[in-house]
């Protein structure tokens, strides 16, 4: 019998791998023209970490454009909304303007869907924005403020404020039951806030809770937001 060395070297794609057939020292049961009939083989797999490493990278930095685009597309439909909110704004006001300077108390079926329309967006738009820290805590500070200096503690508390990027929600609590108790803790709060000095927020919307003992949530918005 001969001995022969043979070794053989294939790339498989799929996987991503070398397979390398180790050469190595066989016997040749038949040796032939072009032909060699062997008894035995050993092979072993090398993983290729580098193209695997680059590839792990190409994932990451894709999954990180797509991240973006998201936020960014988020933000375009943010921006549009405030514009949208800032518009109903500028019609509640001229509205208010107007029924002023005639004499007129009661609203139009038309204005009163405008503010159910505006009531409605500020909703919208608080559940939608993340939390800006640059301006979001010191909004809420300001908040507490107007209301511990200004707001009428006898009658309510307040608690779960909250600020995100524009817009920012709390509760009141009045002591007493009712919706006339509800309907003054709104209007006590909403007086706090406009006579508090330099302050950047106003009132922009209340959402009553359903059950009776179960306060009143308010919003209160960055003035001109967009």
């Amino acid at each position: 019998m001969n001995k022969l060395l043979i070794g053989f070297l294939t790339l498989s794609v799929a996987g991503n791998a070398f397979l390398i057939l180790k050469p190595k020292e066989i016997v040749a049961e038949k040796l032939e023209p072009e032909k060699v009939v062997v008894t035995e083989t050993k092979t072993i797999t090398v993983e290729n970490f580098a193209l695997k490493d680059q590839l792990q990278s190409m994932a990451n930095k894709l999954s990180e454009a797509e991240t973006e685009i998201l936020r960014l597309q988020t933000e375009v439909e943010l921006h549009e909304e405030r514009l949208a909110l800032n518009k109903l704004n500028g019609d509640i006001q001229k509205d208010t303007e107007e029924n002023l300077a005639s004499g007129v108390v009661k609203l139009t079926d038309e204005q009163m869907q405008r503010h159910e329309e505006k009531r409605k967006a500020i909703m919208e738009l608080y559940s939608k924005e993340s939390v800006d820290g640059s301006w979001a805590y010191q909004a809420q500070d300001d908040i507490r403020k107007a209301l511990n200096d200004l707001g009428d503690s006898d009658s309510y508390s307040f608690d779960e404020l909250s600020c995100k990027t524009t817009v920012c929600r709390l509760k009141l609590n009045p002591y007493k039951e009712g919706q006339a108790a509800k309907n003054m803790a709104i209007m006590n709060a909403t007086m706090a806030l406009v006579m508090q000095p330099n302050l950047d927020l106003e009132m922009s919307g209340a959402e009553h809770l359903k059950d009776v003992d179960e306060g009143v949530h308010i919003y209160v918005t960055k003035k001109n937001s967009n």
